[in-house]
């Protein structure tokens, strides 16, 4: 039976919310093509040269290349089967035989030196097919580490970003947080001045001191802490 006439998992056309008033209109591609450098498209030199670092330090990807070399070297070798084998053999000997009896009486003794060198060829014919399918079966092993390294390589890539994502928004949280603590700061100073000025409610200046953000103390609910958003690189590079 043929398969459905189907190219898509709904009905109709997908349309995709804004991401933001000045970020263009998002569109899915169904039969587009990912390029291996995808985070590239961020347009971030600080983000590449991270994912540069993650990809040149990941003992991950190092195992994952040697695996697949081992299974592509097992591949050449199972289908090596199918050809004629050569082989170059040499060989020497000698030989000591007795020839007779001298004039004077004393035995003789004949020295034969042998040398030999010359090629070997052999060819096993694969009547019941037990090559091909260890050969078919080798294949499948490098194909499935091909996949295993693409999976690595797409799994840190994706992390790295992802991490890098998260460290830039902490940031971002912590320089918001920092603005609104140095504008209720300024709010404070200002009530301040207007209780010295004989203008201001006292009721003002207690209110404003045991503000949350403005109050000495541990960090606001919600402030990641500095530590915690500089972690994550070293981590991911494979440096720590």
């Amino acid at each position: 039976r043929s398969p459905p006439p189907v190219d898509s998992y709904t009905q109709g056309k997908v349309e995709l919310s804004s991401t933001g008033p000045v970020d263009g209109q998002q569109r899915l591609a169904s039969n587009g093509v990912v390029a291996r450098d995808w985070w590239r498209l961020f347009g971030s030199p600080p983000l590449d040269n991270t994912i540069a670092l993650a990809l040149a330090g990941s003992p991950n990807l190092v195992t994952a290349r040697a695996t697949l070399a081992a299974a592509e070297e097992a591949v050449i070798e199972a289908n090596a089967a199918f050809y004629p084998q050569l082989d170059l053999g040499t060989a020497a000997s000698r030989q000591r035989q007795g020839g007779g009896t001298s004039r004077a009486g004393t035995a003789t003794h004949a020295v034969t030196n042998l040398f030999s060198i010359g090629p070997t060829v052999s060819y096993g014919p694969d009547i019941f097919g037990r090559d091909r399918r260890f050969a078919e079966q080798q294949g499948a092993l490098a194909q499935y580490q091909g996949y295993e390294l693409a999976a690595a390589y797409l799994t840190l890539t994706g992390d790295t970003v992802a991490q890098a994502l998260n460290i830039a928004s902490d940031r971002a949280q912590i320089a918001a947080i920092e603005q609104i603590v140095a504008s209720d700061q300024q709010n404070l100073e200002l009530v301040r001045l207007e209780m010295q000025a004989g203008k201001g409610a006292p009721a003002h200046v207690p209110a404003a001191e045991t503000h949350p953000l403005t109050a000495p103390g541990p960090l606001p609910p919600g402030r990641p802490a500095p530590a915690a958003a500089q972690q994550p690189p070293v981590v991911v590079r494979g440096q720590a």
